[in-house]
């Protein structure tokens, strides 16, 4: 029985002589893994839907499990953000990151980051006025929040305390959460007050300032997800 699906694909594998095996973050059925038949002939009608950044509605057949692609109407393929290296790695961490984290997620999950992926991807490839370092910390903190790990900067996770005006606060690796300075344990990053504000998207920051952050969150992000830094993002964090 044919399927249509709304998915992006985050990883293609070739597969055998003229075969690509994609992986799709779906909005019905969570990840998915898809055999692409003749995708890697030139002429091939679906060699667009075999390739990473294709967004759009898949149509698959699946039989004992497994999966085959029969058609794909593309919604996006955020094709401008190849012309810009920064842009490029920004967007493939992107792909690699939701590949990762939807890994055994449940499907609403998987839809979650599908969301939270394509509005990335949408911003990276066409707002052109807006950083690419800024996109990928709203990136990463909506992937903290929608893998359940939002970081609360109003309240110590210890005390309850308003940290509202303190100078500077700390997520403290021992609590699994951010706490007041005097609180923290040996194993911790501190953010002062512009910090916080740049990661709650209420003032900007220099490149130096936002890289910095883009790092510790990832950190973050890793500390609870197990999943590392991937290759994409290093190599954007270096241009």
């Amino acid at each position: 029985m044919e399927e249509k699906l709304n998915a992006l694909c985050v990883r293609v594998v070739d597969y055998n002589d003229n075969d690509r095996l994609i992986t799709l973050c779906t909005a019905e059925k969570g990840k998915i893994l898809v055999k692409a038949t003749g995708v890697k002939n030139p002429k091939a009608k679906l060699k667009f839907a075999a390739s990473p950044l294709c967004f759009g509605e898949y149509i698959v057949v699946e039989n004992k499990g497994r999966y085959t692609l029969k058609g794909c109407e593309a919604y996006d393929n955020f094709q401008d953000i190849v012309f810009d290296l920064k842009r490029y790695y920004a967007g493939f961490s992107v792909l690699e990151w939701l590949d990762k984290l939807s890994e055994n997620a449940d499907t609403d999950t998987v839809r979650a980051l599908l969301i939270v992926g394509t509005e990335a991807l949408k911003e990276l490839a066409y707002d052109v006025d807006v950083p690419p370092e800024n996109t990928m910390l709203k990136f990463l903190n909506a992937l903290l929040e929608t893998t359940g790990y939002a970081l609360n900067f109003h309240t110590s996770a210890i005390s309850g305390k308003s940290l509202e005006n303190d100078d500077k606060v700390c997520f403290d690796y021992y609590s699994g959460a951010v706490v007041e300075l005097s609180e923290r344990s040996l194993n911790y990053v501190t953010f002062t007050k512009k910090d916080v504000a740049i990661i709650q998207g209420k003032t900007t920051g220099s490149d130096a300032e936002i890289r910095r952050i883009l790092i510790e969150i990832s950190g973050i992000l890793s500390f609870f997800t197990g999943v590392k830094k991937n290759y994409s993002f290093e190599e954007f964090l270096k241009l």
